[in-house]
């Protein structure tokens, strides 16, 4: 069957799954699928973009109509892929011929099972961030996911087989050296990221990489990595870290920053949920930074987002420390404050909840806040000029009172 033209987009529709053996796309204007087809042996791509935008109504590839053996897709290209949903019948290798309309961006999976056939969709957006887990077919966790695209791949029934990556430098995945080594695939589960493993194929501008066995569930897959590969918005030249007196203090060096919009440094105590501690503005290249941070007792994991002017983001590499440290230490500045500042309070060596607590000089309570071991914000706002106390009390630890100052 040839679907030609070149003057109007062509609309296929129907009331049933419409079968055919061949299907040959040629018109420069687009295909928009409103049903269902099916093709059983070879679907050629000549020109135009194929839209199909409803899952349950996708181009389906059915070989030889049975769910057997392998169908031929030829001509897929930049300027005639599948923008929208595709659906694979039967196992083996297949190639889904999708992208977003403006580039054909592949995705390969290796089924050894198949049920009930595998529906898959290209997005140009993320996946949406999420702890990175060590549940993976590698148990060592990512460091980095792409946030510009993934592709989303969900069976029907039962499957199981290995995923195949594309990666040519669209969509933020330009990539450094060293991406051999490195490139994994990224796949988000319900808790969050696994690392897939990856088998490397290609150059540092365009190839692939594939799951190091197969995937037995199923969702977003992406390109990853376990350290900082990929085009960042600063070229970091040293990253670390030193403890004194139950504190971490880390420090970085700058190349080159361009486009950056700010360093965020992020904390851990599991290797996996980071949450941000502070985001630290760019002073131009060649520039050190420091950060200094009370951790909880024992292992800490430390690393920087390093964030674009355009939304976009990537990691540094990861820095693991163990504290143990039995002495308390609290620091309250800047003191005195001016009123509607923020008074920063640091706990360290702290076990269990802790208050912050600021009285009046008639000892009257005007303000309570929740504090954890390592930084702490109080704003100052309902604060107007004169003398308070800082009460700091746990339940483990104490209580230690602070003399503030407030200025206006």
């Amino acid at each position: 069957m040839l679907l030609n033209g070149s003057t109007i987009p062509q609309t296929l529709g129907g009331t049933v799954t419409y079968k055919t053996t061949n299907l040959i796309f040629d018109n420069s204007t687009g295909f928009k699928l409103g049903k269902r087809y099916s093709i059983s042996n070879r679907a050629v791509f000549i020109s135009g973009i194929v839209t199909a935008p409803i899952s349950a109504e996708p181009l389906e590839f059915n070989p030889g109509g049975i769910g057997i053996n392998a169908i031929a897709v030829n001509g897929v290209s930049d300027t005639s892929h599948v923008n929208g949903y595709t659906f694979q019948k039967g196992t083996g290798s297949f190639i889904y011929p999708v992208g977003d309309g403006t580039r054909y961006q592949p995705v390969a999976a290796d089924l050894g099972i198949n049920s009930d056939g595998m529906l898959c969709k290209y997005y140009a957006a993320d996946a949406g961030s999420a702890p990175f887990l060590t549940t993976g077919l590698s148990s060592t966790p990512l460091q980095y996911y792409n946030n510009q695209e993934y592709w989303d791949l969900h069976p029907s029934g039962t499957a199981s087989g290995a995923v195949t990556l594309y990666y040519d430098g669209y969509r933020g995945t330009a990539i450094n050296p060293g991406f051999d080594t490195v490139l994994k695939v990224a796949h988000k589960v319900t808790a969050g990221w696994n690392n897939e493993g990856g088998i490397v194929n290609g150059t540092q501008t365009a190839g692939t990489v594939t799951t190091i066995g197969p995937v037995n569930n199923w969702s977003p897959f992406t390109l990853g990595s376990n350290y900082y590969l990929f085009n960042l918005p600063v070229e970091l030249s040293a990253f670390t870290a030193r403890t004194s007196n139950c504190n971490v203090t880390l420090t970085w060096t700058t190349e080159t920053e361009t486009a950056l919009a700010a360093f965020d440094v992020q904390y851990s105590t599991d290797g996996s949920s980071f949450a941000t501690l502070e985001s630290i503005a760019p002073k131009g290249n060649h520039s050190t930074y420091t950060y200094t941070h009370a951790p909880a007792q024992g292992r800490s994991y430390y690393r920087l987002r390093l964030r674009d002017l355009d939304g976009s983001y990537a990691y540094s590499m990861v820095l693991t420390l163990s504290m143990n440290c039995n002495d308390r230490s609290i620091t309250v500045y800047p003191n005195p404050v001016a009123s509607g500042e923020d008074l920063h309070v640091t706990l360290a060596g702290y076990s269990g909840e802790a208050r912050g607590i600021i009285y009046d000089i008639t000892g009257r309570r005007l303000l309570t806040v929740n504090l954890v071991n390592g930084h702490n914000v109080i704003r100052t706002d309902l604060l107007s000029a004169g003398n308070y106390e800082l009460g700091i009390i746990s339940k483990e630890n104490g209580r230690e009172v602070y003399k503030i100052v407030v200025y206006r």
